[in-house]
């Protein structure tokens, strides 16, 4: 499973977004996922992004993902504009 701060790989490690940890126990570093921190790199990413779109939250996952070369999953049409890779979730 890869993702931007849902199972995406970053230096060897697995991201995970904490929105589904019933399902890897009681912690989703049981399952050898880890937090996905943001940092300024991530900040400044946001500068340059296209207003797409307008949510805050999705906008600093679209930037971790561009940023650190992430995978994004998402049921969002508004996202694919920004050309991240991604992984359609929708129906």
């Amino acid at each position: 499973m890869e993702g931007a701060a849902s199972g995406g790989t970053v230096k060897g490690t697995r991201a995970f977004a904490c929105s589904h940890v019933r399902e890897f126990g009681c912690s989703p570093t049981a399952g050898g996922f880890r937090e996905l921190p943001v940092h300024f790199r991530h900040v400044a990413a946001l500068r340059e992004l296209p207003a797409h779109h307008r949510d805050p939250f999705d906008r600093l996952l679209l930037a971790q993902a561009l940023v650190d070369g992430l995978t994004l999953v998402t049921a969002d049409t508004a996202l694919p504009p920004y050309g991240v890779p991604h992984l359609w979730a929708g129906r």
